[in-house]
Order: C-alpha cells, then sequence, then structure tokens
C-alpha cells in the first residue's frame, strides 16, 4: 500500500512513498527515486547493477500497437517554429533514428543505425563552433548493394572548397546535394577548388586496384595523366 503525503514546506509536495514520486509544486520539477529532483524529470536509481538487472535503471519507451510504429523523443529549442530534433524508431522497428524536421514522418535523417551490427549514415557534420558550417561531413547514399559514402573535409560555407574521400558504390552519385562524376565501384580523392563538384585527382577502381593521378579510370598500375597537356 503506498503512502501519499504533502509536505509541510511552501512548496506543498505532492510525495508517494518517500522518495519513489515527488512532485515539487514551487520549481515545477517531477522526482522519481530521489525526493530533491534538479531538473524538469529527475531519475534517479540506487542500484548498484550487480544483479545485472537493466530495469533498474533504465528508461522503457514502447508502443505496442504496431511493431513499425513511431516511438521516441522529439526535442525543440523554441517557443514557435515547425522544426524538431527527433530521436527514435521511425516506423521502423530495427532502425533507430536521429531526424530533423517539422513531423517525424518527414524528417531528415541525420543518422541512422540498423540492427545487425550494421549503421548507414545519412549526413553527420562535425563543426568548429555553432555560428559555422565548415569543418568534417559525412554522408551517405543508400542504393541496393551499391551504397556510396563521402568525407568532406569542408573549408567554406558554400561547399566549393576543400577536398573529399569518396567511394562511389554507384556511378556518378550524389552525395550532400552535389553530384560527382565517378566510375562505379571506385575510390577517389576529389579536389574542391571553387567547385562544388570539384575534380578527381586520384582514383582506384576497386576491381584492379590501379592507381590513376589525374586519371578517373586508370589503365595500368600508376597512370598519371595531365588534362592540360
Amino acid at each position: 500500500r503506498a503512502t501519499i503525503t504533502l509536505g509541510g514546506g511552501a512548496a506543498d509536495d505532492f510525495i508517494v512513498d518517500g522518495t519513489t514520486l515527488v512532485v515539487e509544486g514551487d520549481n515545477n520539477r517531477v522526482g522519481i527515486g530521489t525526493a530533491a529532483p534538479t531538473s524538469l524529470l529527475h531519475l534517479k536509481s540506487t542500484d548498484t547493477g550487480g544483479d545485472n538487472d537493466w530495469s533498474k535503471n533504465s528508461i522503457l519507451l514502447e508502443n505496442a500497437d504496431d511493431a513499425d510504429a513511431e516511438i521516441g523523443l522529439v526535442i525543440s529549442t523554441h517557443d514557435s517554429g515547425s522544426d524538431y530534433w527527433f530521436a527514435g524508431c521511425n516506423q521502423v522497428g530495427t532502425v533507430f533514428n536521429f531526424a530533423y524536421g517539422s513531423a517525424w514522418s518527414g524528417a531528415y535523417d541525420v543518422l541512422s543505425l540498423a540492427t545487425g551490427a550494421s549503421q548507414f549514415i545519412g549526413e553527420l557534420a562535425i563543426y568548429p563552433s555553432t555560428a559555422d558550417t565548415e569543418g568534417l561531413e559525412i554522408q551517405g547514399v543508400y542504393s541496393n548493394s551499391n551504397t556510396s559514402s563521402r568525407i568532406f573535409f569542408k573549408e567554406s560555407t558554400d561547399d566549393t572548397n576543400g577536398f573529399s574521400l569518396i567511394y562511389a558504390g554507384d556511378t556518378d552519385p550524389t552525395l550532400g546535394g552535389t553530384g560527382f562524376t565517378i566510375t562505379q565501384n571506385t575510390f577517389a580523392i576529389v579536389n574542391h577548388n571553387s567547385s562544388a563538384a570539384g575534380s578527381v585527382a586520384v582514383a582506384i577502381p576497386r576491381a584492379t586496384g590501379y592507381v590513376g593521378i589525374g586519371a578517373a579510370a586508370p589503365n595500368s598500375l600508376l597512370h598519371l595523366y595531365d588534362a592540360a597537356g
């Protein structure tokens, strides 16, 4: 049987069994497992985990209606507007997504983690400051058995300067909104000099392992080509 009390202080806390559930009226905080919550929702466990019982130290979000239902966390940093961050499962129970958009169903997947130890990155950006969009970007585009990926060392905000490491699983992939002219199943180093599409500086086809410098389709172990003659 639960013991329900009201605190004697100015907060007039609503208390269930000491620390099982505490609602603080003066600061609008809720504590589970603690009598002194320090955030809007404060969950605290005193279990050491020695018995390997994960249920004592975890939060469970469950949608039992459909195996492919939407479930997760929605984060907003503004009082008005239409875009949010989403973290959870978006209609596919075997894939965990970090997404951004106005609605979960149409949100843009920034990072997706799939079961079976496989990971697919839609786009991951690492910038030196929140005021910049220059730094490191990791991009991928899925095509069944022909997926392409890119690591972009981005010097300028307009995507026109820097270097890219690209594996073209399919012919002429589009990565990060830019189309690249690269032969299928080829690893390439792309030079961006005032050009988003850039030019292939080094190409290594998967089938031969030949290295082309200035040659997009090398036909010898080391193929050097000067387009300027």
